[in-house]
């Protein structure tokens, strides 16, 4: 198991020099965590498939083990030799000079030397198929390096995106700060003109009124005239009328005289 650790730590280390050393700081945090939490579900499921039950045990790396009848080398052999990594259920842990009983999974009983067992595949049967994930997993980083490197290539994509929509929304900003301040000058100017149509409906009322006050004086002008001419007229009348009689009456008084 604890060789089965380091080489899984030192494959995640490799893995992650491999895929991460061309990356910025903010996409390697990314990536290493992605890498980490990839790496770790398949070297933990490696792992649990090398565990096996407590009472199991495997043969050493000798070649063959043989097995007896009884706990020692006086018992005769009932196996010539157990192949290397063969499991064996164990049945009785100490058995007696040194001997553990164990159990073939075909059911064969006997005792084999404590020394030739061991709790754990032997690393040399480990090593085909930590060899295999090995590859699957090599296998499967170069899928996940390209797809990190298409997810690379998008983020970047995104980001120009992202700078060029800035662009554009700074660009919409000052023209929507000008449309307010044009806004603002139309406002202005149409209330302006809302006071100029008031003083000129003002000055309108004003020139009608004096139309109307000069069309009056007019009329009390005219009509002076023509009072002025008709009293000259009857004045005249008068005249024409009085003065022979004043005249007559003068020279009356002084004939008398």
């Amino acid at each position: 198991m604890t060789e089965s650790a380091s080489i899984g730590r030192s494959l995640l280390s490799g893995v992650l020099r491999m895929c991460c050393h061309k990356f910025n700081p903010i996409k390697k945090t990314v990536i290493v965590n992605i890498i980490k939490n990839r790496l770790c579900f398949l070297l933990l499921g490696a792992l649990l498939s090398v565990n096996v039950l407590a009472e199991t045990l495997y043969v050493n790396d000798l070649n063959y083990i043989p097995m007896r009848s009884g706990p020692g080398n006086q018992y005769r052999i009932v196996h010539q030799g157990i192949k290397t990594g063969t499991p064996l259920t164990l049945l009785e842990a100490n058995a007696g000079n040194n001997y553990s009983k164990v159990k073939t999974q075909g059911g064969l009983e006997g005792y084999m030397l404590k020394q030739y067992l061991m709790t754990e595949r032997p690393a040399r049967l480990l090593l085909p198929a930590l060899e295999s994930r090995l590859t699957d997993v090599s296998r499967e980083n170069q899928q996940l390096k390209a797809q990190m490197d298409e997810q690379a290539a998008q983020l970047d994509e995104t980001m120009e995106q992202l700078e060029s929509v800035g662009q554009q929304l700074q660009k919409k900003t000052t023209e929507l700060k000008e449309v307010k301040e044009i806004s603002a000058d139309a406002i202005a100017v149409k209330q302006h003109g809302q006071e100029v149509q008031v003083a000129n409906k003002q000055l309108t009322e004003k020139v009608e009124q004096l139309e109307a006050d000069n069309q009056r004086l007019r009329r009390d002008q005219y009509l002076m005239w023509f009072l002025y001419g008709a009293g000259a007229v009857l004045l005249g009348i008068l005249a024409g009328v009085f003065l022979p009689r004043i005249r007559f009456r003068q020279k009356t008084s002084s004939e008398w005289v």
